[in-house]
C-alpha cells in the first residue's frame, strides 16, 4: 500500500519517519468509523518497520484538543512502547504554554514548534511574531527541562504553494520561497535554546521534488 511504499522509500534513503496519526480522531474520520480501532490497526501494521521513528499524534494542537491528544498518546504508548510519540504545538498556544507548561506534559514524549517566517504563497514575512512565539515556547521548555522532554524545530522549508498543487513531481511548477525566508526557517531552531534537533517538514527527496536551494 501507499504507506508501506513510502516507508520503504524512506528506508532506502536512510531516513526515519514520524508516521502520522493526526487525522484519526473521532471528529475527523467518516461517520461510522471507529477512530481508535483505526489507530490500533495502523500501529499494529507499521510498528516494526525499520524506517519508523515514532508516531505523529497531532498537527498544531489547539487548547480544546489537549485532553484528546493526551489520551491518544497514552493509547499509542500502550500499543507500541518501543517508539516515541510526537505532538506539534500550535504557535498560537505559545503564551499559554509558557505560563502553564504542565498542561501540556502528557501530550507526548517529543514536542515540536512550528514557526512560519512566511504566512502565504506570496511569502509575506511574519518573522517578528514567530520569534516572539518561539521565545514563549522556550520559556515553557525551560520549565519542563527535566530530562524527559525534547523539543524539535519543524522547519518550513517546503515548496509552500505545493500544499494544494495537484501536479506530480515531474510536472510541478511551484517555486520555493526566497532564500531569506528559507534560511530563517532553517536556522530558527537556534532560537529555542533546548531544541534537540530539526524536523524537515517536507518529503520531496523521497517523492522526487527538487531540494530546497540552500
Amino acid at each position: 500500500d501507499g504507506t508501506r511504499a513510502f516507508l520503504d522509500a524512506a528506508s532506502a534513503h536512510g531516513m526515519l519517519v514520524l508516521l502520522s496519526l493526526k487525522d484519526y480522531y473521532p471528529d475527523l474520520v467518516p461517520a461510522g468509523v471507529d477512530a481508535d480501532a483505526l489507530v490500533s490497526g495502523v500501529v499494529s501494521a507499521f510498528s516494526t518497520h525499520p524506517a519508523l521513528l515514532g508516531w505523529y499524534l497531532t498537527d498544531e494542537v489547539k487548547t480544546a484538543n489537549l485532553d484528546a491528544v493526551a489520551r491518544r498518546a497514552e493509547r499509542v504508548r500502550q500499543l507500541d512502547p518501543k517508539h516515541i510519540t510526537f505532538a506539534l504545538l500550535d504557535n498560537a498556544l505559545a503564551p499559554a504554554f509558557a505560563a502553564r507548561p504542565a498542561d501540556f506534559r502528557n501530550l507526548s514524549q517529543l514536542l515540536g514548534t512550528d514557526p512560519y517566517d512566511y504566512v502565504n504563497a506570496s511569502f509575506t514575512t511574519n518573522l517578528s511574531n514567530e520569534v516572539a512565539n518561539l521565545r514563549h515556547m522556550q520559556q515553557g521548555f525551560d520549565t519542563m527541562a527535566d530530562g524527559n522532554y525534547s523539543c524539535f524545530e519543524v522547519t518550513q522549508m517546503q515548496l509552500y504553494p505545493c500544499w494544494h498543487c495537484p501536479a506530480p513531481p515531474a510536472a510541478c511548477a511551484c517555486e520555493y520561497p526566497p532564500i531569506g525566508p528559507l534560511r530563517a526557517m532553517a536556522f530558527m531552531a537556534a532560537i529555542v535554546a533546548p531544541s534537540s534537533g530539526v524536523l524537515l517538514c517536507a518529503y520531496y527527496r523521497v517523492l522526487g521534488y527538487p531540494d530546497p536551494p540552500l
